[in-house]
């Protein structure tokens, strides 16, 4: 048999799955193959234990010293990324400024690192095709980055100057992502997603004050535009109608802002026009304009004066 002596500083021997920790432990020599040493984690360099047998009559070796060189590996580093807050569309302002910070964690126990980012050439709008000039904007505004440096932290910034987000509908978002990297200096690497959601709001429609004044006959065909006087920053919006003060015989569609008919009581009416767009709660803006209506031509009427009759 042979008896363990002690020694092992920097990992485990094991017999099989038991592992040997008490000096004086018996292993048979029919065992010895089943013996292994599992250094520590991440532990390189040499370990060492000593050991002695003993025959039948108890007569023992001199103490034996085993040592084990360890190989050094190339553990993988690591990254994590903190996750941004949304950001959120402000109302009528045409120069908006997006501006935002957070930390890369990283971490390799045995080589320095870099850390770079790319974009993932994914920005989308959910309304539709994003205009060129906002896209290269939004997508230039991510940065992070560190080079030849040890395990820790750096930071990574969003930050987009003078952007005009007010064509996002309420709802709306549009969303991009980076993929950041953390490169050892031996080519291994780990990444990490980042994503940005901007989310659109509800900007009030506005009208323009131009002079429609108008006049039709009293019973005659009438058909007026008004819709392109409404307008709204928010894109994909749509607008819905209402007209007050029509004379009788005229309505509006609430669809496409027409007003038509033939009128049916003549004089002069300001009517005022209502445009409401599709957010939730929808907003609106009115204006008024007058209408005349023109009453029809009266006949001519002869007064006869009949003199008086004398009886």
């Amino acid at each position: 048999n042979s008896y363990y002596s002690g020694g092992i500083i920097n990992g485990n021997l094991y017999l099989g799955t038991t592992r040997i920790t008490a000096v004086g432990f018996v292993i048979a020599i029919a065992d010895l193959e089943t013996l292994n040493y599992v250094p520590n984690a991440n532990y390189y360099g040499t370990d060492s234990f000593t050991w002695h047998a003993l025959d039948k009559d108890d007569l023992a070796t001199t103490t034996k010293t085993a040592t084990f060189s360890v190989n050094s590996i190339n553990d993988a580093p690591t990254i994590s990324v903190s996750t941004p807050s949304g950001f959120t569309e402000s109302t009528d302002i045409n120069n908006q400024t997006l501006t935002q910070s957070g930390t890369v964690t990283f971490n390799d126990i045995d080589n320095n690192v870099n850390i770079t980012y790319n974009y993932n050439n994914d920005i989308s709008w959910s309304g539709g095709t994003l205009d060129s000039a906002v896209s290269a904007a939004l997508i230039s505004g991510f940065s992070t980055g560190a080079t030849n440096v040890s395990s820790g932290t750096t930071t990574w910034n969003y930050n987009v100057n003078n952007i005009d987000l007010n064509f996002l509908a309420q709802g709306e978002t549009i969303t991009l992502s980076y993929m950041v990297t953390v490169t050892d200096l031996s080519g291994v690497t780990d990444t990490e997603t980042i994503s940005f959601i901007i989310t659109g709001t509800n900007d009030a429609p506005t009208v323009s004050f131009e002079n429609i004044d108008d006049k039709t006959p009293f019973g005659k065909d009438f058909v007026k535009e008004t819709a392109y006087l409404f307008s709204d920053k928010d894109l994909t919006n749509v607008f819905t109608f209402e007209a007050l003060n029509l004379p009788r015989g005229l309505v509006i569609d609430p669809n496409t802002g027409v007003i038509s008919g033939r009128a049916k009581e003549s004089g002069v009416f300001d009517i005022t026009l209502i445009g409401r767009d599709s957010g939730n709660p929808s907003l609106s803006i009115s204006r008024t304009f007058s209408l005349l209506v023109i009453a029809p031509p009266q006949p001519d009427t002869t007064v006869v004066v009949e003199p008086p009759r004398i009886s």
